[in-house]
């Protein structure tokens, strides 16, 4: 099995999913199939397609969405007005977006719970701050919203933007080498004021949620569904070969684990001694029905 960790963060109404059920006993087991939900960079001879459009991320305006949303953000009330929603990417999370000026915006979920921040950026200032300081900031402002979570389970990194003048705190859960979406990434300015929040499942996906998912069956089903699609191109290629591919955790739309997989699908070509190469990365959904038998 491999699982290789990188998440290509790129943007990806009702799916189907192709099924199958087998007899064990008096037990049925239904098995989906994986459904594709982004194709990039298209070759000639690969035949996929996009089969769950619902991670088209396409903005669209929610019904019953409160037309004006007030929040207390870093002990500053702020009110903005409704704009549009989108999904959280690669989740079934909705977030509804507020705009409070020009340069201030904020989302929330269903619940109400802040999802992103956008800040106007702050006046200059000569007292600089430090790594520590910035991921001390980056802490204070997530447990202000998320004072349940346990940050001690999750991978904070703190990285510089010498460019900027920012600092990149990211807050990131692994279940094992499996990277999660339950992450919570905060820009926080030299001068320690929080710029920017954005989280996707933050504190949803639980500890133990990959110990039952049976990534031999993942993989086999991810490269057989990415053969499948390659069948033209096997008649043009000298190779065709499908990898790396990453598996990211996520949660279905009844909160129980679920895999996105990037799978990049590479056609290969000798002429002489010059190596050609054309590559389409494929984005897959599997939902349900991983757990080990």
């Amino acid at each position: 099995m491999k699982k290789i960790v990188c998440v290509v963060l790129a943007v990806i109404a009702v799916f189907a999913l192709a099924a199958c059920k087998k007899d064990s006993g008096d037990e049925v087991i239904y098995k989906k199939l994986p459904a594709i939900c982004r194709v990039q960079n298209p070759i000639e001879g690969i035949t996929a397609s996009v089969e769950m459009d619902k991670w088209n991320y396409e903005p669209f305006t929610a019904e019953n969405r409160a037309e004006n949303v007030t929040l207390s953000i870093g002990g500053e009330v702020i009110s903005g007005k409704y704009q549009n929603t989108t999904y959280v990417i690669w989740t079934h999370d909705l977030k509804h977006t507020y705009k409070v000026s020009e340069d201030v915006s904020f989302s929330v979920d269903d619940a109400g719970k802040l999802v992103s921040y956008t800040a106007a950026a702050p006046a200059p200032g000569d007292n600089v701050i430090d790594k520590n300081s910035a991921e001390t900031v980056a802490r204070d402002f997530i447990r202000a919203f998320y004072p349940d979570a346990n940050l001690a389970d999750y991978t904070v990194t703190v990285t510089r933007d010498d460019t900027a003048k920012t600092f990149k705190v990211s807050a990131i859960k692994y279940i094992g080498d499996v990277i999660t979406l339950d992450n919570a990434i905060t820009t926080v300015s030299e001068t320690g004021a929080v710029l920017s929040f954005e989280c996707s499942l933050f504190g949803k996906v639980p500890k133990d949620a990959a110990a039952d998912i049976d990534f031999d069956l993942v993989e086999g089903e991810l490269l057989a569904k990415c053969k499948s699609v390659s069948k033209k191109a096997e008649k043009t290629y000298a190779s065709v070969v499908t990898d790396p591919y990453t598996y990211i955790l996520t949660l279905d739309e009844n909160g129980a684990p679920a895999i996105v997989a990037i799978a990049i699908i590479y056609c290969r070509n000798t002429y002489d001694i010059v190596l050609t190469e054309n590559s389409e990365t494929l984005v897959l959904y599997f939902a349900n029905d991983l757990l080990k038998q």
